[in-house]
């Protein structure tokens, strides 16, 4: 029997979700999910991806 990776939601809204992966190997993805969209981050490109959100939201 194959082991299911283990989610948490980090973050919920009407339209959005942040969830995050622990897969029984170990590896960690982060997934957010945007209605029809699903985008799949490893952990790099997560911090990337939320120093990003920071740097426009203090521009916005």
């Amino acid at each position: 029997m194959e082991e299911e990776a283990i989610l948490e939601t980090l973050a919920e809204s009407e339209r959005f979700a942040v969830l995050k992966a622990e897969s029984p190997g170990g590896e960690t993805t982060y997934h957010i999910e945007m209605e029809q969209v699903t985008i799949h981050l490893l952990p790099d490109e997560w911090a990337e991806f939320v120093a990003t959100l920071k740097e426009a939201a203090a521009q916005g």
